[in-house]
């Protein structure tokens, strides 16, 4: 969990107030180190270092030390305490505030120096220097979103040199260690929120530290060192920090770009850092960071990572508040308008970080969002990204691959809400090759039809798709990521299983749904989207059950073959006469041919379409497994000739003609349609069939029979209530019922 960093002068007081008090007092004892020599020297090298620390932040941090201890024999310097402190009228002087500080550093040395170097003016070089404890509090001020440019001169190196003296000439020391650092951060957010964050016992080393004053600003290494490396064993949050926030074991290193993670469980207070990271929990089993360039992530904030690996993740985001109101801005904003403006150009630049990744690889992770009953889980068995390179500039978006020529493999997606769930097998992606492939896909309601039942008080649909595998070729990363927008070549669903399901025993709802025409769909949702071809192959059923059928009816579709081309709202590549092209075939209950052409222009001005369609040759009783869901009969026996049916449809008015065929139809009741038991029940159920038979249905109507065939007139009106699909089908069942009526 990276903490918010201080900034680049703050650690530089550090460093002077440390490390430098504690060297340059070598310099004052060229004449030989002595008590006479202390006396005399002490309070000059501590002024020495008060001003320094005074240049360096322009007067805003205060340095005070207690006097200085020199064991000659042992060739070791100590000092008791360091205390560094804001002045609190410097602060108010500045335009751009730096962190309110207090550090204090308690039992300090400085061991194994070479005084004969030292003597001849040659250097400082020690072997050890360091201090028992380190207490670090500090204020961090909201950011101002002004980014540190000074990020090219070097992570935490002094763009002006040290006053170090002709007489020493440069510093060495082998090793530094703060064994026992406590930390405590008082956070604040953009819109004023506040965060408290506490660290205990954080041991911090630095290995072979070097200050050469001739050395180039850009060669110099992270705080003039060979190595940084921080360590945390058992660590357990402070209540200011968090509700809950324990970590079994923390390393990390700047030589060898590691970061090492166990047992972190942490649930962050509301505040600046839990609002700003978006989460209200993260668990992380294990976490392996390799590569890493700490040097422009703590100057300037961008990741540039050679590999991520992470085992076992729980990541929890806030709930929403409740009657939360949008800003005005957003209600006077239409939905398809703040859609298109939240591209991922938009996101990622807002964010304003450089981001370069060779390989992530997680293991079972987990997304909760929202709570209680009402939750969505979100669960990855693996997820694994290569080659991911964003950048912040024009220059960085204007290439082929503004993301980099990022690759997504997955395996194990699973999304569960409430009452739906999404789960897909495998999923890869190819920003370079333009490539999306996902492998068995299941989208659906949770549990089984008599489960939907009881969860519901409306009636609705119930859907359930599987899809065996979906493939998409010739895909434009770059026109989603700039405007959201979905262009490609060709998309094949093969396996593709469709199955809708509505039980009439629920009451319909009071207020009906609202749908859209195909061209108002366009215009006020859809995103900006163009494919040349979409095929889907595979099977579609619908089922239904009336309030008096004894069980559900199902209508199938077997062999289906759909064919999309020209699949575009783009205004630059159609005009608002090119029609998107849907041809259709299958096979009706698996026995009757079925094929429908459709040709819908998605950017008329008005709802209009054409529509036609033909039914084979099909034995009537084929429709029974329908028919028993929808009325207390069924077809005993008959044939169905052929239909063809087509319309206009102008200003959302469907005009057309319906032309069926069909012979020898003769309908029974079914054995338990109801009506009793015993002689009385039998004698009415044989009246309701001959009713059905010689009173209402039509049974012939063919060029064979001994009236003419009758055609039927569609003319029909769209409704918001309806789907295009159900507007098709009420216009054909409106000029059909007339027909089969005698």
């Amino acid at each position: 969990m990276p903490l918010p960093r201080l900034s680049r002068r703050t650690l530089l007081m550090i460093v002077a107030g440390v490390v430098l008090l504690l060297v340059f007092v070598m310099w004052w004892f060229r004449w030989g180190i002595g008590m006479r020599a202390v006396r005399i020297v002490d309070p000059v090298v501590r002024r020495w270092a008060v001003n320094e620390v005074d240049r360096l932040s322009d007067g805003v941090y205060e340095l005070t030390a207690s006097p200085i201890r020199v064991d000659t024999e042992s060739r070791r310097v100590g000092i008791d305490t360091i205390v560094i402190t804001t002045n609190p009228e410097k602060m108010r002087q500045r335009l751009k505030p730096l962190p309110t500080l207090r550090l204090r550093f308690h039992n300090c040395a400085l061991e194994g120096i070479e005084l004969d170097r030292l003597a001849a003016g040659r250097g400082l070089q020690a072997t050890w220097a360091g201090c028992d404890t380190v207490a670090v509090q500090a204020a961090i001020p909201a950011p101002t979103g002004v980014r540190d440019t000074t990020a090219a001169s070097g992570f935490l190196t002094l763009r002006d040199n040290l006053d170090l003296g002709r007489n020493v000439p440069f510093i060495a020391i082998d090793s530094i260690a703060f064994p026992d650092v406590s930390v405590t951060l008082d956070i604040a957010g953009r819109a004023g929120t506040r965060t408290g964050v506490a660290f205990e016992r954080l041991a911090v080393r630095l290995d072979s530290l070097h200050y050469d004053p001739k050395q180039p600003v850009a060669e110099r290494r992270p705080l003039f060192s060979r190595n940084i490396a921080l360590a945390l064993d058992g660590f357990v949050g402070s209540q200011t920090a968090a509700n809950r926030l324990l970590l079994e074991r923390f390393r990390a290193d700047l030589a060898t770009g590691t970061l090492e993670l166990d047992g972190l469980d942490w649930e962050p207070l509301p505040g600046a850092l839990a609002d700003s990271l978006g989460l209200a929990e993260l668990s992380l089993d294990s976490l392996r960071v390799r590569g890493i360039d700490w040097g422009a992530f703590l100057t300037a904030g961008d990741v540039r990572v050679v590999s991520i690996q992470l085992d076992g993740g729980r990541l929890r985001l806030p709930e929403a508040t409740p009657g939360a109101a949008a800003p005005a801005t957003q209600t006077e904003t239409p939905t398809h308008f703040r859609r298109a403006q939240r591209t991922a150009e938009g996101v990622l630049r807002a964010i304003g970080r450089r981001l370069e990744l060779d390989s992530l690889e997680l293991h079972d992770l987990t997304l909760v969002e929202g709570g209680g009953n009402d939750s969505t889980l979100t669960r990855l068995g693996t997820l694994g990204l290569e080659r991911v390179r964003i950048g912040i500039g024009d220059e960085a978006w204007s290439g082929p691959f503004p993301v980099g020529p990022l690759q997504v493999r997955a395996h194990d997606i699973l999304r569960a809400g409430p009452s739906e769930r999404l789960a897909i097998g495998t999923f890869r992606l190819d920003l370079a090759g333009g490539t999306v492939q996902a492998d068995s896909v299941r989208a659906g309601a949770v549990g089984t039809d008599a489960d939907w039942l009881r969860g519901r008080r409306w009636r609705a649909d119930r859907t359930a798709l599987s899809v065996d595998s979906v493939r998409a070729t010739g895909l434009e990363p770059n026109a989603w990521m700039r405007t959201g927008a979905i262009t490609g070549q060709r998309v094949d669903l093969h396996g593709f299983d469709l199955d809708v399901a509505t039980d009439k025993r629920l009451p319909a709802r009071r207020t009906a749904a609202v749908h859209r025409t195909p061209q108002a769909w366009v215009r006020e949702v859809a995103p900006r989207f163009h494919l040349d071809t979409v095929q889907v192959v595979g099977r579609m059923q619908y089922r239904e059950r009336s309030d008096e059928a004894p069980r559900t009816g199902v209508v199938r579709f077997e062999r289906v073959r759909v064919t999309m081309t020209n699949f575009s709202n783009d205004p630059a590549r159609m005009s608002d006469s090119t029609p998107l092209v849907i041809r259709a075939d299958a096979r009706l209950m698996g026995t009757g041919a079925f094929a429908l052409n459709v040709r819908v222009p998605l950017l008329a001005p008005d709802f209009r379409m054409r529509y036609d369609g033909s039914l084979g040759r099909m034995p009537a009783p084929a429709m029974n497994p329908f028919i028993v869901g929808i009325a207390p009969m069924q077809f005993k026996e008959g044939r169905i000739l052929g239909i063809t049916f087509g319309a206009t449809v102008t200003n959302g008015v469907a005009r057309g003609q319906l032309r069926p065929r069909w012979d020898s139809l003769f309908v029974d009741i079914t054995p338990n349609a109801g009506g009793g038991g015993g002689i009385l029940g039998g004698i009415k159920r044989a009246v309701t069939k001959f009713a059905a038979n010689e009173f209402v249905l039509k049974s012939e109507n063919s060029d064979a029979g001994d009236d003419p065939p009758e055609d039927g007139a569609i003319v029909h009106r769209w409704i918001p209530r309806e789907t295009v699909l159900q507007f098709m089908w009420n216009g054909i069942r409106d000029a059909l019922l007339p027909l089969v009526k005698r």
